[in-house]
């Protein structure tokens, strides 16, 4: 029964995998095709809303190598957050 259980938890987290690569695979066509910079910014948070269930997100601009000084915050639409796959 146990082996039932780490079997569905290790195919929920690939199931998220292929979604994540799905995702970044159509933020790279979009950043390739689309030319205005404002397009490729709103089709990544689209995307990301999508992928993480959430109703807000935020897209912050930053300065060359101030990156390490943001954080992130995620809320889904039933106001908890997610299980995350190591």
């Amino acid at each position: 029964m146990e082996e039932d259980g780490q079997l569905r938890e290790e195919n929920r987290c690939l199931k998220g995998a292929v979604e994540e690569l799905s995702i970044l695979n159509e933020v790279a066509a979009a950043i390739g095709l689309l030319n205005n910079s404002e397009e490729v910014v709103r089709k990544i948070l689209s995307r990301a809303l999508g992928a993480l269930n959430a109703e807000q997100g935020v897209v912050t601009l930053l300065k060359e190598f101030s990156w390490f000084t943001t954080k992130g915050t995620v809320r889904n639409l039933r106001g908890t957050t997610n299980g995350f796959c190591p």
